[in-house]
């Protein structure tokens, strides 16, 4: 069985997974290339709106949401930290990405 790392998963260990036991709340995020943000991004309906620099924006048409995302080359590694921000921005669960 493989443990999310959080404290609360190693209180009790059972035959379901730490997913499944709290709800999606223990979802490791993985560290994703610009590309792979993109295509999730998309697939929830945003949409490319701008270019500022080294960052594309993109929002979802009938909301007022802009999310940002770096671009510093189509495989450059978009880090875990930033990965939960563009989530965080973007209303969509980081299970998705």
């Amino acid at each position: 069985m493989v443990y999310c790392g959080m404290e609360h998963c190693h209180e009790r260990p059972s035959s379901a997974t730490c997913e499944e036991r709290h709800h999606g709340a223990c979802v490791r995020v993985k560290p994703k290339t610009y590309a792979q943000v993109v295509e999730t991004l998309k697939a929830n309906g945003f949409v490319f709106a701008r270019s500022s620099g080294s960052h594309r924006q993109f929002h979802k048409p009938g909301r007022v949401l802009i999310v940002t995302v770096p671009y510093h080359g189509r495989n450059t590694i978009i880090k875990v930290g930033v990965v939960k921000s563009i989530a965080r921005q973007s209303g969509i669960p980081e299970s998705e990405f």
